[in-house]
């Protein structure tokens, strides 16, 4: 089982020397588990929830948000 919280804050400053744009502090939520099928293989579920300081995550209607949702899944196979 996982579990984590990461917190990450940049200069404002920074995205603008690029000529970007983004979000100047985030915070990440992490969950997650392994499931043993035999020694030799295994499936790993991973769930992540980022909070922005700005609203940066472009939407297909054109609205942004603050906020995202991740889903992930791995496979592991030993030989």
């Amino acid at each position: 089982m996982l579990a984590g919280y990461e917190w990450v804050d940049v200069d404002k400053d920074f995205f603008k020397k690029g000529g970007l744009a983004g979000a100047s502090e985030t915070n990440s939520y992490k969950a997650g588990v392994n499931w043993y099928l035999n020694p030799m293989f295994r499936v790993m579920l991973d769930y992540v929830y980022n909070d922005y300081s700005s609203a940066i995550v472009s939407h297909d209607n054109g609205t942004k948000d603050d906020r995202e949702h991740m889903g992930w899944a791995r496979f592991a196979l030993e030989y």
